[in-house]
């Protein structure tokens, strides 16, 4: 009597074992990939929503240096009365209280990362003043970020008015 017995593969029973095991390891490592894909994706979105609280917190604050670290060198930054600033344009107004933001309430905000690249779809009420006048508006806002070595940096926004 042999030690080690042929395997039939032709055997009804061992090829549905085999089928078994094969779709239960390929489940397995399709649900392990997923699950880090997941985490991975989990892990940006929360990066990208903590700068739009440093975003926020800046402009209430009138912290230059966050704006700074915040807004990529070419952002195009686009207002809901159609006037688009640079970077260093943005960041003087806000300090010379051109632009003086009072509150930003954030109503509803979702983000959709793409390697790369971050959309955000942000509706707020905002409450400034804008060279002197009091305003308070509802708008929907889209903001695109991009990871530059390591960082993701604004680079571009734009406002409309909401209802």
């Amino acid at each position: 009597m042999p030690l080690l017995k042929r395997v039939n593969m032709r055997n009804p029973l061992f090829t549905y074992r085999y089928h078994a095991l094969l779709a239960t390891v390929c489940t397995l490592l399709l649900m392990c990939t997923g699950h880090a894909q997941r985490s991975a994706n989990d892990t940006r979105v929360l990066e990208i929503e903590q700068r739009m609280q440093d975003w926020r917190k800046a402009l209430l604050s009138r912290d230059s240096m966050v704006l700074e670290s915040i807004l990529s060198e070419d952002v195009t930054y686009g207002h809901t009365n159609a006037l688009m600033q640079s970077k260093q344009s943005l960041i003087t107004s806000v300090m010379r209280g051109e632009q003086d933001y009072r509150k930003i309430d954030i109503v509803s905000m979702s983000t959709r990362v793409y390697e790369n690249t971050a959309l955000v779809n942000l509706q707020s009420n905002v409450s400034l003043v804008y060279h002197g006048k009091e305003m308070t508006l509802g708008m929907d806002s889209l903001f695109v970020w991009v990871n530059q070595n390591g960082i993701w940096k604004l680079v571009a926004r734009q406002s409309v008015k909401n209802s």
